[in-house]
């Protein structure tokens, strides 16, 4: 990780024991091997806090880091504070912006495309315990949008709530909802003990061109292909393993489908097909043409 930091802070009390309060201001904030976002926003605290050196400990009064007009805010303690630090802290998210969020993730992973944007608002209440890393805690996000910046193309999403412990997170089934489409049901899940992410997605018909177009800019595999037109329904589960191919399992209906092919002078036409998908053979175990002919 890499960044600058300011702060201003004032100290009262004795050399024992020690009030704090001030102010920390943290520039240009972003994974060490990624190139960082042009004129990025700042990331503003106030802190309040009492500094015991015989206890070894830090009573977090209050930290509070505004989101647009939303705020974090955390309370709590530190342990140990010069040898092993043990973190014990509560916090809330409210109101928070979920494009603020969104944009503070993208410093820190190159999975999330640059060109997405998001809309919403998210809310939550969560601990810290032990490990700085061992959150759990319950969010909801209300409005969600994902829009494509300077395009009109959005994805809208129904309320979600998941819940995040040391096992991982859950999220239960959301609509998810592409311009002129039937709604699609996703659930995911994320296993810290695995280090895999697994989508359920169930729903449809989508216009094959508006999926391929977002599973792009997802950075799906695959996704490449130039289909012009069609629709697709689907019932699948997809897992990513953080360190091999995804797997996937179910089937997809596909319906009014052209496929340009460089390697073929006319498109294949695909008037209607059911691939059915074995994550044991890694592609499409059965895939009945009842009607598909080239030209």
């Amino acid at each position: 990780m890499h960044g600058t930091a300011s702060a201003k802070i004032h100290l009262a009390g004795t050399t024992s024991l020690l009030r704090v309060t001030g102010s920390v201001d943290v520039f240009n904030l972003h994974r060490w091997d990624l190139v960082p976002a042009p004129n990025p926003p700042k990331l503003h605290a106030e802190v309040s806090a009492i500094l015991d050196m015989e206890k070894q400990s830090l009573a977090i009064t209050s930290i509070t880091v505004p989101i647009a007009d939303g705020k974090m805010t955390l309370r709590g303690e530190v342990e140990q504070i010069i040898h092993r630090p043990a973190v014990h802290l509560d916090g809330q998210i409210e109101n928070a912006a979920v494009s603020d969020v969104v944009e503070i993730i993208k410093r820190f992973t190159p999975r999330v495309n640059a060109s997405l944007t998001a809309n919403g608002r998210l809310e939550g209440l969560f601990t810290v315990s032990g490990d700085p890393s061992a959150v759990a805690g319950n969010f909801a996000v209300k409005g969600a949008e994902l829009n494509v910046r300077g395009s009109s193309e959005r994805i809208r999403f129904s309320d979600m709530l998941f819940a995040v412990d040391s096992a991982g997170a859950k999220m239960p089934p959301i609509a998810v909802n592409l311009e002129g489409a039937a709604p699609v049901k996703l659930a995911a899940e994320w296993s810290r003990k695995k280090s895999e992410f697994t989508a359920r997605i169930d729903g449809g018909p989508v216009r094959l061109p508006d999926l391929l177009n977002w599973l792009r800019l997802a950075g799906v595999p695959g996704a490449e292909a130039d289909v012009p037109q069609g629709t697709v329904a689907m019932r699948t589960t997809v897992v990513w393993p953080q360190n091999a191919p995804a797997r996937t399992t179910g089937w997809v209906e596909i319906s009014g489908a052209v496929l340009n092919s460089a390697s073929l002078n006319q498109p294949i036409r695909v008037a209607s097909a059911r691939v059915q998908i074995d994550q044991e053979i890694y592609g499409s175990a059965v895939f009945p043409l009842r009607s598909a002919t080239p030209g």
